[in-house]
Formats: C-alpha cells, sequence, structure tokens
C-alpha cells in the first residue's frame, strides 16, 4: 500500500472487501511473477548433465 497509496485510497473507498481484493491481488500478482522468473532458471544439476552429454 506505500508503493501505491492512490490506488490503495481508491480500493478502500469501495469498502474494505475492495481493499481486501486490491492487495490479494497485488501480493499474487508479485509471487506469480517471481515464480515466473525463477523457473526460467536451470538448476545447477540439469546444466551440469547438459554440458556432460556435450563432452564437456
Amino acid at each position: 500500500m506505500a508503493t501505491r497509496p492512490a490506488a490503495a485510497r481508491h480500493a478502500l473507498a469501495g469498502g474494505p472487501g475492495m481493499l481486501n481484493r486490491w492487495l490479494v491481488q497485488r501480493i499474487g500478482n508479485k509471487f506469480l511473477t517471481a515464480q515466473k522468473h525463477r523457473s526460467e532458471h536451470k538448476s545447477w544439476e540439469v546444466n551440469q548433465d547438459q554440458l556432460e552429454a556435450q563432452g564437456y
């Protein structure tokens, strides 16, 4: 809420349920974005296996 005070005030003006929904969506989006970025990276084991298969 500290990073987007105007949006938080707007959500609160709609009632506590709207503020709750806005917060849950923001947290969910942040979590999903972090997981998406994390899944784009290979693990050390997978990378090592691929290098061994190439003869390194």
